[in-house]
């Protein structure tokens, strides 16, 4: 049954639905709230809907990620609980084409979430059961930091150069703890005397 908060001329029903997942050795929560406020003067009626989601992570210590090994062996295990056992991810065929960028061993790759964020915010409003757009609000914001370690092993005869890490990072939010789990040096932080 939904919540119901009252004063004298409005009335708010809510609901919620929440979920605590794991996505590449990380756990997430998310948040699903509706909400609408209908209050009364006179004869006019307004009601605002807001429906809000936020996905973020639990773990905010966790640095281990996913060998790429494990992901294959994860996703084939998916693919065949659907009873879709043709195809799937070969660890065989993916290493032969890895061999060629000197990884000898899936193992060695891991890939690891940093951060994956999202929250959206809808508000709507109508007046008598006629929407009003010109009052609608919405916004989204983001945030996904994914590196993968142990790229790139050069052979010894062309060792000039190691890529240890790649990582990739997008972003439109501006709170903080957000993106201090992002990890990532701005450059002007690297240009800071």
């Amino acid at each position: 049954m939904p919540n119901q908060l009252s004063t004298n001329n409005s009335k708010t029903s809510s609901f919620a639905v929440n979920a605590d997942v794991t996505f590449l050795n990380h756990d997430f929560t998310g948040v699903f709230e509706s909400s609408t406020t209908t209050t009364k003067a006179g004869e006019e009626e307004t009601d605002v809907s807001r429906t809000r989601v936020v996905v973020m992570p639990t773990d905010v210590t966790a640095d281990e990620g996913m060998a790429l090994t494990e992901m294959i062996s994860e996703v084939n295990n998916m693919l065949s609980s659907f009873g879709l056992t043709d195809g799937g991810l070969s660890a065989d065929d993916i290493a032969a084409q890895m061999k060629q960028f000197g990884l000898e061993s899936l193992a060695d790759i891991a890939i690891n979430l940093r951060q994956a964020f999202l929250y959206m915010d809808n508000e709507s409003t109508s007046v008598n059961k006629v929407e009003k757009p010109e009052l609608k609000k919405s916004s989204m914001e983001y945030a996904v930091n994914i590196t993968i370690d142990n790229v790139l092993q050069i052979p010894e005869a062309m060792q000039i150069f190691n890529i240890k890490s790649i990582g990739l990072a997008a972003w439109n939010t501006n709170r903080k703890k957000v993106l201090e789990r992002m990890s990532i040096a701005s450059i002007d932080e690297l240009l800071a005397e």
